[in-house]
C-alpha cells in the first residue's frame, strides 16, 4: 500500500445569473447553483489518495481509493498503517523511470516464472541471466509495436550483436518505420456480426 496527495478544484464560483434577484423567487436552476457552488473562489483541497492491491486480485487491479473510503471500510488496516509509516510525508515511489540514457543502462521490472508478483525484482540489463537478453529484445520490439516509440539506439546495437552471434534477424529501423507506415495506411474493416 502506497498513498499520495491529490488536488480537488472546487467548482466555479456562483456567477450573477445564478443568484435570484432581489424580491424573486429562485427557479430550481438558482437554488441547485447557491447549493452546489461556493460563493467565493476557493482554492483545491489536498486529499490522501490510497493505493491499494486489493486481495486475490492481479496487480492489474490495483487502484486508487481516497482516505475517507478507506477510513470507512477499513479503520483498523489504516491505523495500523499510519502507525509503521508517517502520515505527512507520501512514500517515494520507484515506478521504473530511472534508465540512464547516456550509457544505455537500464532497468527492468522482472515478473519471474511460478512466483507471485509480490516476488518480482528490478533487474539491470547487463545482468548474465538466462534467457533475459531475449525477452529484453521482446520488450522493446513489443513496446514499439504498441506505443509507436522507436527503439533506443543502444538497444538496437545490442539485439544487432545478439541476432550476429545467434544467427538471428537483425533489426532495421528502416525496415520497421516502413511497416509502420503501411500499416497506418492500410484500411481498417468495420466488420459487424449479427447473431440472431
Amino acid at each position: 500500500m502506497s498513498w499520495r496527495y491529490i488536488e480537488i478544484k472546487y467548482p466555479d464560483p456562483i456567477s450573477e445569473d445564478e443568484k435570484p434577484k432581489d424580491g424573486e423567487e429562485a427557479t430550481e436552476e438558482q437554488q441547485d447553483a447557491q447549493i452546489l457552488k461556493p460563493p467565493k473562489q476557493m482554492p483545491p483541497r489536498r486529499e490522501k489518495e490510497f493505493f491499494i492491491k486489493w486481495k486475490f486480485m492481479s496487480y492489474w487491479h490495483c487502484t486508487w481509493v481516497s482516505e475517507l473510503m478507506m477510513d470507512t471500510y477499513f479503520p483498523q488496516l489504516l491505523r495500523m498503517y499510519w502507525r509503521k509509516f508517517d502520515p505527512e510525508t507520501p512514500p517515494e515511489v520507484d515506478d521504473g523511470s530511472n534508465e540512464d540514457v547516456q550509457t544505455g543502462q537500464y532497468d527492468y521490472l522482472v515478473k519471474w516464472k511460478e512466483l507471485m508478483y509480490d516476488q518480482a525484482t528490478w533487474e539491470r540489463d547487463d545482468q548474465e541471466i538466462p534467457g533475459y537478453e531475449e525477452q529484453i529484445f521482446k520488450y522493446w520490439l513489443h513496446r514499439e509495436r504498441m506505443t509507436g516509440e522507436s527503439v533506443p539506439k543502444a538497444i538496437v546495437k545490442k539485439i544487432n550483436a545478439y541476432a550476429a552471434e545467434h544467427g538471428g534477424q537483425k533489426y532495421d529501423e528502416d525496415d520497421m518505420k516502413k511497416k509502420r507506415k503501411k500499416a497506418a495506411e492500410k484500411p481498417t474493416i468495420n466488420v459487424r456480426i449479427l447473431f440472431f
